[in-house]
């Protein structure tokens, strides 16, 4: 009997820098908990993880590749219990910049209720979440390492 399939999701890390600050974009949930994460979803059958992040991301956020420069080197993964699933899952996440900081408009779908862009700081609080803090100080380090 075959066990439970492999939960993966996919999004990207968004940010834009203002006046030398690192911006990361949280969209915030309209159901359970109302949790703030960056843009992700669930990975399709016919799906990479690339595809889902950047589907997942315009589905979203109103974000197109067109909005943003994805750096093809960065990619974290961590997987967690999904109470919703009742099973752990894997979250890939990869890293973008905003092209244009000044004409970046996000647009949310039905499934977020509110977005925000916040610091580091600022987003590991909102994300509430170790891995996601994680995933935040690994991105920043990865953007000071490429000589903002």
């Amino acid at each position: 009997m075959p066990g439970p399939a492999k939960l993966q999701a996919a999004g990207i890390v968004v940010y834009k820098l203002v006046e030398g600050r690192i911006l990361y974009l949280l969209l915030q949930t309209s159901y359970m908990k109302h949790h703030w994460t960056p843009p992700k979803g669930f990975v399709d059958d016919n799906e990479d993880i690339l595809t889902t992040a950047l589907r997942e991301t315009q589905e979203e956020a109103g974000l197109s590749k067109a909005d943003f420069v994805l750096d093809p080197t960065f990619k974290e993964s961590f997987t967690y219990f999904d109470p919703s699933k009742q099973g752990n899952k894997t979250a890939h996440y990869f890293l973008a910049r905003v092209a244009d900081p000044a004409k970046v408009q996000v647009t949310l779908s039905g499934e977020h209720q509110d977005y925000k862009w916040l610091d580091r700081t600022e987003a590991s609080q909102y994300a509430e979440h170790a891995d996601m803090a994680e995933l935040f100080r690994k991105a920043e380090l990865f953007i000071h390492s490429q000589a903002l």
